[in-house]
């Protein structure tokens, strides 16, 4: 592993003393993990985003969840990857502990990702 990953551990190495920092990730596995500063919290998405970090070798394991991405896919050229997220987020629970601040700049985040 190499690429984002390290570059990733070597920034939140970086900023841990200056910032309350909290990893949003798919799946809490992976051979960087351990590289993760103690101090540092990790939280995941519920299964409806967690789809969408499945590789498609993971995604043949549950044709369930392979379906429904296609699906979300289709929906996505059909309207736009904003309306996509708005519908998984309905499905979506709610982070325990984000102050309004932090939801707001979650929500600026995933606007950034969705276009």
């Amino acid at each position: 592993m190499g690429g984002i990953q390290k570059s990733l551990v070597n920034f939140v190495k970086a900023a841990k003393g200056q910032y309350d920092i909290t990893l949003l990730l798919f799946s809490k596995c992976g051979s960087r993990l351990k590289d993760i500063p103690e101090d540092v919290k990790i939280i995941t998405p519920g299964k409806a985003y967690c789809m969408l970090g499945l590789t498609k070798q993971e995604l043949k394991k549950h044709p369930v969840l392979f379906f429904l991405k296609a699906c979300l896919m289709q929906y996505t050229k059909l309207f736009s990857r904003r309306s996509a997220m708005k519908l998984l987020g309905i499905f979506q629970k709610k982070f325990s502990g984000c102050e309004p601040d932090n939801r707001l700049q979650m929500t600026q985040l995933s606007k950034l990702l969705a276009e």
